[in-house]
């Protein structure tokens, strides 16, 4: 996805401990090689977590690379829970889990099926499934991710069930599919292909897929969404192209305006646990006196 000249790749790891950074420093220079093969400004971050969860890391971190350049960086982060036999639906997953957080920043999922993923020749192919809530997620593909000049195509997917649609719901899928369109043509990226799809998503997406050699599969969560949604689950579990996450800034505030709340919170408690800690100190050196 990467384009040279255009954008920049940070490849970051985290250790627990400054023991660990020479370790993590080593499998950076190694992934840095492959990625210089992009011709893109590559980068290699090792951050030391220290006090700090696993989670709590990367969310900083993200946050401050957004402030730093004064837009939305692209995560991508590779899974290999997600795909494992062994996978909780209760437990999840740290890929997830850094998705919760990140309400409002793309994060592209990688799993262990992208290994066998099906590749055409030509630039990258994406398909963007289609649904009422979705635009926001074809403009951010559109102008950010894809580069026909390289050869990238746009197809669409879209998934529907005849067993239970009405010709007025068919005609309102003709129309939504329509309307996506003229959005890809508003930022001068043709639709390759239109694909509709009868049946479960997780299935007929998936097929899709593989059909078309598609390398990335672009959904939008929906709006106020909490968990990722069972279908899309098994649709990530299940796919073998690598999947765009995408949300709205709307949820991203909100969780933000949340998490500052709870943030503001702990840091009350802590100082009242102190001052307590403090004065029971103060009294056991009293009594002994």
């Amino acid at each position: 996805m990467a384009r040279a000249g255009r954008d920049a790749l940070e490849i970051v790891t985290f250790v627990p401990t400054e023991a660990q950074r020479g370790d993590g420093e080593e499998l950076l220079a190694g992934l840095r090689r492959v990625a210089l093969r992009s011709m893109a400004e590559v980068k290699t971050t090792c951050v030391v977590r220290g006090m700090h969860g696993l989670l709590d890391s990367m969310e900083r971190f993200v946050e401050g690379v957004a402030a730093q350049h004064g837009a939305k960086p692209v995560v991508v982060m590779g899974s290999v829970q997600l795909t494992s036999n062994v996978f909780s639906y209760v437990v999840g997953s740290i890929t997830l889990s850094v998705i919760r957080r990140l309400a409002g920043t793309p994060v592209v999922v990688v799993t262990a099926n992208s290994k066998q993923a099906p590749t055409k020749p030509g630039g990258m192919r994406a398909m963007a499934l289609v649904e009422g809530h979705a635009r926001a997620m074809l403009s951010f593909l559109c102008t950010t991710l894809l580069d026909t000049a390289r050869g990238d195509k746009l197809m669409l997917g879209q998934v529907m069930s005849s067993r239970n649609t009405t010709r007025q719901q068919a005609a309102n899928y003709r129309r939504l599919l329509d309307s996506f369109h003229h959005v890809a043509f508003s930022h001068q990226v043709p639709v390759a292909k239109a694909v509709v799809v009868d049946g479960a998503m997780e299935k007929v997406l998936c097929e899709a897929v593989d059909e078309n050699g598609v390398g990335l599969l672009a959904i939008q969560l929906p709006a106020g969404t909490k968990s990722m949604p069972q279908q899309l689950l098994a649709l990530l579990r299940s796919s073998r192209a690598a999947t765009l996450i995408h949300q709205d800034n709307s949820v991203r505030q909100s969780m933000m305006r949340k998490s500052g709340a709870l943030r503001r919170s702990v840091s009350m408690l802590h100082n009242v646990l102190k001052q307590a800690r403090m004065a029971l100190a103060a009294g056991e050196a009293m009594h002994r006196d």
